[in-house]
C-alpha cells in the first residue's frame, strides 16, 4: 500500500508538467487569463505533493525515484519557462529587448535550480527563488509599463544572487499558520482578481486583501534577511 501511495504522489508531481503544457497551449491561443489558471493549478499541486510526500516518506518506498529532481524538473517548467513564454508573448517588456530579457531569466534561473545552498537551515529561501509565474501575475494585474516591468525583472535576476531570505509559505516553521492562512488569503484573492469580470461588485476589496497580504510576505522576508555569503 505504501509504495502504491509513493508511486501516486510523484505521479501528482509529474502532473505539473502536462498542467504547464496547457499553460503554453492557452499562451499560443492569447488566452492569459487561462495561462494563469494553469499555472495556478501546478503552482497547488506543488504546494501540497512535497508535504504529502515527507508525511509518506516517499524515499523510502520509492528509492529508485530522486523526488527533488522530479521537483526542479517540473518547477522549472512552470516557474520560469512558461512565464518567460508569456513575458514574450504578451509584450510585457520593451520589444527590442524581449530576447534579453527571457535570456537573463532563463539562464539565472537554471543556476537557482542548482544551487546547494538555495534554501536555509530554517527553510527560507536564499537570494530570489525563480518564481517567475508570481512575478509575472503581479504585472499582468497591476498592469504596469513595459519599462518598469524590465527594471523589476533585472532586479529580481541580480537579486538571485544576493543572499537575502525569502520565506517559504509552506516550509518556514515560526509563524507557520499565519504564513498558511495568509497565503491562502493571497491565493483566493489572486484567482478574483484573476476573474475579475464575475466578481465586479468586491473587486476593491479583494485587491487590497491581495495587496496586505504580499505585504506580509514582503516584511517576513525583510525582516528575516542577514546579508551573508551565499
Amino acid at each position: 500500500m505504501n509504495n502504491i501511495i509513493s508511486w501516486g504522489i510523484h505521479f501528482l508531481s509529474s502532473l505539473g508538467a502536462v498542467v504547464g503544457f496547457l499553460a503554453l497551449l492557452a499562451v499560443w491561443s492569447n488566452q492569459i487569463q487561462e495561462a494563469f489558471l494553469w499555472l495556478m493549478l501546478a503552482f497547488l499541486i506543488d504546494g501540497i505533493d512535497g508535504p504529502l510526500a515527507r508525511k509518506f516518506n516517499v524515499k523510502q518506498f520509492t528509492s529508485n525515484i530522486e523526488g527533488d529532481v522530479l521537483d526542479h524538473i517540473v518547477d522549472y517548467l512552470n516557474y520560469v519557462f512558461v512565464p518567460v513564454i508569456i513575458m514574450y508573448q504578451f509584450n510585457m517588456v520593451p520589444d527590442q529587448i524581449k530576447v534579453f530579457t527571457a535570456a537573463c531569466i532563463l539562464v539565472v534561473s537554471c543556476f537557482t535550480f542548482s544551487n546547494k545552498k538555495l534554501k536555509t537551515k530554517d527553510n527560507y529561501f536564499q537570494g530570489f527563488p525563480a518564481v517567475w509565474n508570481v512575478v509575472m501575475f503581479y504585472l499582468y494585474i497591476l498592469n504596469t509599463s513595459e519599462v518598469v516591468n524590465l527594471l523589476i525583472l533585472l532586479g529580481l535576476s541580480i537579486l538571485t544572487f544576493v543572499p537575502i531570505k525569502f520565506i517559504h509559505p509552506f516550509r518556514v516553521e515560526e509563524g507557520r499558520l499565519v504564513t498558511l492562512v495568509v497565503t491562502i488569503i493571497w491565493g483566493l484573492a489572486s484567482l478574483v482578481l484573476l476573474l475579475g469580470d464575475h466578481f465586479i461588485h468586491f473587486l476593491d476589496v479583494i485587491f487590497w486583501l491581495w495587496v496586505i497580504s504580499s505585504i506580509y510576505f514582503a516584511l517576513i522576508s525583510f525582516k528575516e534577511s542577514k546579508f551573508s555569503k551565499l
